[in-house]
Formats: C-alpha cells, sequence, structure tokens
C-alpha cells in the first residue's frame, strides 16, 4: 500500500487495513525500504497514522510529551526530520496479523533516522563477547539541533531510571499504589514495556523472581521485588535494599511463607518430617530452613498447585505462601511453622545507586511510594467546632502531630483538621457529634509525606 499525500484516499477502498488502536498507542518499526535496515522504533496513534497517510512522511507520538513528532520541532506537532532535514519517506505501510504493530518501509532522507546524528537509532551491539558501533554517525546533533535538542535529549529522549515493576500477583497492587504516589502506568496488550507519565523513567513489566537479577546486572536501575524472592535467589549483597514496602496482592499486610501438612498427620514441628519429602516453590529458603532446624529432607520444586502435592500424597509437607491461610485451610492442610515473613522491598543497582541523578530519581520513588502506603490507613477530618468545647473536642483526636485549629468569623466557633487512623473513624465521629462538632468531612487521603 502506497503511502503518499493521497494515502488516506487510497485506503479508502481498503478499509480491513487499519491498526487497532482500541489497544492504545502501538509499536511502529521504521525499515530501510531499500537495505532492510531497521532503523528505528517508535509509537504510533490514530493521529499519527492519519498524518502520515495525508503527508506520505512518519509521523510518531511521544510518550513522554504527549504530542505528534517527527524528529524536528513545528508549532504544531513534532515533525519527523523537522529540524534536521531527515525526514522519513514513507514507500509502503504493513500491519502484523493482529493489526497492532506497524512496519514502515521508508527512505530516510539525509541518511541519519536518529537523534544522535547515527543512521541507526540500533547503533551499538554486542558480538562475541565485546560491544562496538555498528551504525555510522552522519551528523552532530549539536550542530543540528543547537541547544533546544540537548535540551529535549535530557528530558525525552533519555530517561534517567530504568524501572521494574513485578509482574504477576503483585502486578495490579503495584499498578494501583504507583498510581496513589503519582506516577500512571499504563499496559499494552502482549507488551512488557508499559507507559508511565514521567519522561525520565522507563517501565519493564519482569516476574518478580528475576528482577534482583536484572538489577543486579545493571540491566535494571530499581525495581520491586519480594523479600523472599531476594533471599532466594542470593541478591541481598549484590542489590541496594532501598527501602521496605509492605503491602500484598490483596491488602497491606505482609505474607507468609509457612510450614504446612495435611491436617489428619501426625506432624506437628519441623523435627516429626525427618526424611520426608517437602514440595515448595522457594526450594534454597526452604532448605536453609531445615538445615537451621537440623532436619534432614528432601526439598523439590513445586511448579504450582503446591497444596495439592500433599492431597494428592506427592509429598508430606510444603513450604508455601500466604496471606490469610484460607486457601491452605481450603485444601484441608494445617499450619504447623511460619518459614518466612515477606512484603515487596525496593532495590537498587549498586551503580545507580552512586550516580547523583538516578540516586535522586530513586529517592523520590521512595518518598512518593511510602507516602502513599502512609495514606492507605488514614484520612482526613475537617469539623466546626464550637470554642467552649474545643478542649474536649481536641482531646478525642488522635493526630500525626496536632490538630489545626483556624478561627472562624463567627469568634463562637473554629476550624479543626486532624489526621487520623481509618478504623476508629466509624467510633470517632458520633462522639465528636455529642461533644458538639458540626459539619464534619471525612476525606480520602492519596499520600501522607
Amino acid at each position: 500500500m502506497s503511502a503518499t499525500p493521497d494515502g488516506s484516499a487510497a485506503l479508502e477502498g481498503n478499509p480491513g487495513f487499519q491498526p487497532d488502536f482500541s489497544k492504545g498507542l502501538l509499536p511502529a518499526i521504521a525499515q530501510d525500504c531499500d537495505s532492510g535496515e531497521v532503523l528505528m522504533l517508535a509509537y504510533m496513534n490514530e493521529d499519527a497514522w492519519r498524518k502520515t497517510l495525508e503527508t506520505g512522511e512518519a509521523h510518531y507520538w511521544s510518550r513522554s510529551r504527549n504530542e505528534l513528532w517527527t524528529k524536528g520541532l513545528t508549532k504544531e506537532l513534532w515533525h519527523k526530520g523537522g529540524t534536521s532535514g531527515n525526514v522519513q519517506k514513507v514507500r509502503s505501510l504493513r500491519l502484523d496479523c493482529d493489526n497492532d504493530t506497524i512496519l514502515l518501509l521508508i527512505e530516510q532522507i539525509g541518511g541519519a533516522a536518529c537523534h544522535t546524528g547515527r543512521r541507526s537509532c540500533f547503533y551499538r551491539e554486542l558480538k562475541q563477547g565485546s560491544v562496538r558501533e555498528c551504525s555510522p554517525q552522519v551528523f552532530d546533533p549539536k550542530k543540528v539541533y543547537g541547544r533546544w535538542k540537548e535540551t529535549v535529549m535530557s528530558a525525552d529522549t533519555m530517561p534517567i531510571i530504568k524501572l521494574g515493576v513485578p509482574k504477576g500477583s503483585l502486578e495490579e497492587a503495584t499498578i494501583n499504589l504507583f498510581e496513589r504516589a503519582g506516577w500512571k502506568i499504563r499496559k499494552h496488550t502482549r507488551n512488557y514495556f508499559p507507559d508511565i507519565n514521567d519522561p525520565q523513567i522507563t517501565a519493564s513489566l519482569c516476574r518478580v523472581q528475576e528482577i534482583g537479577e536484572y538489577i543486579e546486572a545493571g540491566v535494571l536501575d530499581v525495581g520491586i521485588t519480594g523479600l523472599d524472592w531476594l533471599t532466594e535467589r542470593n541478591h541481598e549483597d549484590k542489590v541496594v535494599r532501598v527501602s521496605d514496602l509492605v503491602y500484598s496482592k490483596t491488602s497491606n499486610r505482609p505474607c507468609r511463607w509457612v510450614l504446612a501438612v495435611a491436617g489428619d498427620s501426625p506432624y506437628q514441628k519441623a523435627a516429626d518430617l525427618a526424611g520426608k519429602r517437602i514440595a515448595t516453590e522457594l526450594q534454597g529458603l526452604t532448605q536453609r530452613y531445615f538445615d537451621r532446624e537440623g532436619v534432614k529432607v528432601d526439598v523439590f520444586y513445586s511448579w504450582g498447585a503446591t497444596e495439592a502435592k500433599v492431597v494428592e500424597g506427592l509429598a508430606d509437607g510444603i513450604v508455601e505462601v500466604t496471606e490469610t491461610g484460607t486457601t491452605i485451610r481450603a485444601h484441608g492442610l494445617r499450619i504447623i511453622d511460619e518459614v518466612m515473613v515477606s512484603y515487596p522491598v525496593l532495590i537498587a543497582n549498586k551503580k545507580a545507586w552512586e550516580d547523583p541523578a538516578k540516586r535522586a530519581k530513586i529517592e523520590q520513588l521512595d518518598l512518593l511510594l511510602q507516602g502513599a502506603l502512609k495514606a492507605e490507613n488514614l484520612v482526613a477530618l475537617k469539623m466546626n467546632a464550637p470554642a467552649d468545647n474545643l478542649a474536649a473536642i481536641l482531646e478525642m483526636l488522635p493526630s500525626l502531630n496536632s490538630p489545626t485549629v483556624s478561627p472562624l468569623r463567627d469568634t463562637h466557633w473554629l476550624s479543626v483538621e486532624s489526621v487520623v487512623q481509618i478504623d476508629v473513624v466509624r467510633d470517632l465521629i458520633p462522639r465528636l457529634r455529642l461533644a458538639g462538632a458540626e459539619g464534619i468531612i471525612e476525606s480520602a487521603l492519596n499520600k501522607v509525606i
């Protein structure tokens, strides 16, 4: 399909040739139409798609700036090559089988697709154990873009940190926590690289079991993993443990790894399982637990449905994670010991932690995430209090420090504000009302710093 200035008209006779933008921003790959060289990866929304069809030149959407771009600035949009002159003439467009990835076969005018002045954005290559530059530099970006481009490169195209977001059981709870802290993470179908509303952060969805390894290696700068997997993989001394974030997939309580056996078994303690088979996903930690107890057991890996291993007679006991113990009891099992208490932890790469800019960003993340967690159990109360009963009302009010008291136009009344634990509010408000407080307002909090 030819993408020329009349490309929109050409598509009118081909209504089935349309990306599925209901899935959000779609990846768009620019490939040299003659050599087949992959030059860059960007993203398109429907406006960028239509603009590309209308003009015959590639237009993209900047995820961090929330605007159209092409590599040069105009008053209306970012037009690829508008500043450098290195526009991309689109010769044809292709869609994948799911209509959620766009391939542009282009003629790269000026020879450079990358803002660094190189032919391709993929100019670094790891081969046979060494890294080299494999794409030539066509122009000096400082001379072409000037001070404006230096600003854009640092704020838009060069994120400070790479963030690992745990995929799996903690995924939704973590994304919700980030949103309360001020960062919106938007996932894409079959895409492990979600958008985040901060140009200084790129995010990746990773299994919690792998995040410690990625951070140790420097693939990620910072991320959230479980204390259990940090311990299991022996990463405690290989990364920086920035802080503890006590929450779980359904609550703000830590989870527990417990030793459980069949409810009708004779086993009452770890020593009773000597010589028996123990199923668990956490093999290393479980083995170390029994070693400390001086009990020899056969620990084998469980690929899931661990509770059923005992029920089916495949194991004599299990070490499994639980928040409430409900699932374990539902399988007719009985907990006989606690192996470990676990919760998410924020960890950082050691080199990233030593970098002042990265450390400042990581500390910002930590501060606001902690503030969001703290706010979960608190609410703000605001009320009008009669001056004569102020002392009695203040005595009822717990507070982070002390309640705020402000005068009103009517000198017989005062405005009182306080932050209190959410679990006392239902009993507190009737007592405040009896003490004469009026206009009582309860407000949820996003963060408490």
